[in-house]
């Protein structure tokens, strides 16, 4: 199912997720980078008042970005917001599913319901709401492909959520975790070449000017990249993707044996609330 099948908020709050996380990142990266500068210029190549007042702003630099990250604090925009996209979208898999709270909803009166929870959820989440930008707030709230797999009939519903959403969940959480098995692996080789060349460094001391030797530069490096490996937490994820992938294998074993539309509402319900852990996790992330 594609991003603009969904309710227009949720595109609204997935777009602002995913600028947040840059954000978030871009900060930390800044920071970084400018750490190193500053280990550079510590080496001192130039005696003269221009560089040191140069060393002196890449220090203000550093201030500014701290106080960035410190008083914008984008990773709790961007776990709040990650959270009421994945809310809207079990929300919308309901609907579509006929799951509950939308099992028994008249044929005049579903849309209305699925609109109100839509607005009760809205109402939960004002101020996330607010981070969105405005010209993504245009589209409908019920999609023509929402209202066709609502009115689809038994057979049809279940084959779509089996492909679009149980499989589609299940392969982006075998992806992620490859990707950050792989992540994990080439920035450990990264670091490991960090600290051979700084001990390298080290021990040329005896033998040349220890003053002309970047070995402060490396030190910085390579914590900068045991932090970046921290913050990005790719063994952690890789491992708990992983888990997850498999756990939603075996819930789509299941699905072969509902034969009904009560047994298909009762399964989407509970497999939602599965789902609903992770939004339940980036709200938790929010909150820490």
């Amino acid at each position: 199912m594609l991003c603009e099948d969904y309710p227009f908020l949720f595109a609204a709050a997935d777009a602002a997720s995913i600028r947040k996380q840059r954000l978030y990142f871009r900060l930390i990266q800044t920071e970084y980078a400018l750490l190193l500068t500053a280990a550079v210029l510590s080496m001192n190549f130039f005696q003269k008042r221009e560089y040191y007042e140069l060393s002196a702003l890449i220090f203000v630099a550093l201030l500014i970005v701290l106080l960035s990250r410190s008083l914008l604090k984008p990773e709790q925009d961007w776990f709040r917001c990650r959270a009421l996209a994945e809310a809207l979208k079990t929300l919308t898999w309901r609907y579509m599913m006929r799951a509950q709270p939308f099992e028994l909803c008249a044929a005049d009166a579903h849309e209305a319901a699925f609109r109100d929870k839509l607005q009760e959820v809205l109402n939960e989440n004002i101020s996330v709401a607010a981070l969105t930008y405005h010209d993504e707030a245009t589209g409908d709230y019920a999609t023509e492909e929402i209202r066709r797999v609502r009115a689809a009939d038994f057979e049809t519903r279940r084959a779509y959520y089996r492909d679009a959403r149980v499989q589609q969940q299940r392969e982006w959480y075998a992806g992620r975790a490859a990707q950050n098995r792989n992540s994990s692996t080439g920035w450990v080789v990264a670091t490991a070449a960090a600290y051979v060349i700084a001990a390298t460094l080290v021990l040329a001391r005896t033998k040349v000017d220890p003053t002309n030797l970047p070995i402060e530069p490396m030190i910085v490096l390579a914590s900068s990249l045991v932090g970046w490996m921290q913050v990005r937490k790719f063994n952690e994820l890789s491992a708990s993707y992983t888990i997850t992938a498999h756990e939603i294998g075996l819930l789509k074993a299941k699905l072969g044996f509902i034969h009904d539309d009560a047994a298909l509402a009762t399964f989407v319900a509970e497999a939602e609330l599965s789902f609903s852990r992770e939004h339940t996790l980036w709200f938790g992330r929010s909150l820490s």
